[in-house]
């Protein structure tokens, strides 16, 4: 078998990428999951959407699940423009949780006190799974005063169980025409945002080299547990193809600081598998 690189294009990637002001008018075409306008991934992604508003500072924690061989990375970040499409600055102290980030005049990056040395992400691994399944507070503090303070629902871990057997001598799943691909998790009944599923594929296969071809399908479904994807959910992408799935839960508010700014914040948990179709 080929060596192949798979391209998986993580939620929090897109987190980042900018396409308008929540108050502005929305840009002509984006890249939303596959959407290429504003209003589109609002229909299709609901509150979801959110991820691709321009904002000027943000605070979020992101778990990675992969079930093939059963590890978790724990991720956190934030950060803060002072000027649009400029270089990101320090903003003031941010706290999630009773976790502080302060910003780092020499590395020019926030850092997660008491975890500057944590280089296998071990200690914030954990430390990002004992918020999920929580109601967790946000703020943050510039020159001795409150910008913003708000309290929002985490959605919790999914405990991701996938029935398809694993190709042997790799790491992917199997979806075969008879049975499609079966999830089944532990459901969040607070969580109102339903669940994304994102398949993302780079024309990686399992007998030919890679291309430069995208395919990208996305949906919103309920948070009810469990979904069988038909084969037909993948029926552009063909046979031996090597893709990624990638089974996302989270939340995402928007807030307005006292300095007129916006702020993201958000929490993802996401479940990242790499399958092949037969």
């Amino acid at each position: 078998m080929k060596k192949l690189t798979i391209i998986c294009i993580s939620f929090l990637l897109l987190l980042n990428v900018s396409c308008r002001k929540v108050d502005e008018a929305p840009a002509q075409t984006i890249n939303a999951f596959g959407f290429t306008t504003l209003e589109e991934a609002e229909k299709n992604l609901g509150n979801y959407a959110k991820a691709f508003y321009v904002v000027d500072g943000s605070i979020f924690t992101r778990l990675e699940n992969f079930s093939a061989n059963n590890s978790s990375i724990g991720i956190v970040d934030a950060w803060f423009k002072d000027i649009f499409n400029k270089d990101r600055t320090n903003g003031g102290t941010y706290y999630l949780g009773d976790v502080e980030y302060y910003y780092d005049e020499v590395k020019q990056a926030y850092m997660a006190r008491g975890f500057e040395n944590d280089t296998d992400m071990s200690l914030m691994s954990t430390r990002v799974k004992e918020m999920y399944g929580k109601q967790v507070k946000a703020m943050l503090i510039r020159d001795g005063k409150e910008i913003f303070n708000t309290s929002y629902y985490v959605p919790s871990d999914f405990s991701m169980a996938i029935s398809n057997p694993i190709l042997p001598s790799t790491s992917f799943y199997q979806v075969s025409k008879d049975k499609g691909l079966i999830l089944k998790w532990r459901k969040d009944e607070k969580n109102k945002e339903g669940v994304i599923i994102y398949v993302h594929w780079s024309d990686d296969k399992l007998d030919l080299p890679p291309n430069e071809r995208y395919i990208q399908i996305a949906t919103k479904i309920e948070d009810t547990g469990e979904v069988t994807l038909p084969h037909s959910f993948f029926s552009k992408i063909p046979k031996n193809a090597i893709f990624s799935v990638n089974i996302i839960r989270g939340n995402i508010e928007i807030v307005e600081g006292t300095d007129k700014k916006q702020y993201k914040v958000y929490n993802q948990v996401e479940e990242k598998l790499s399958c092949v179709i037969e």
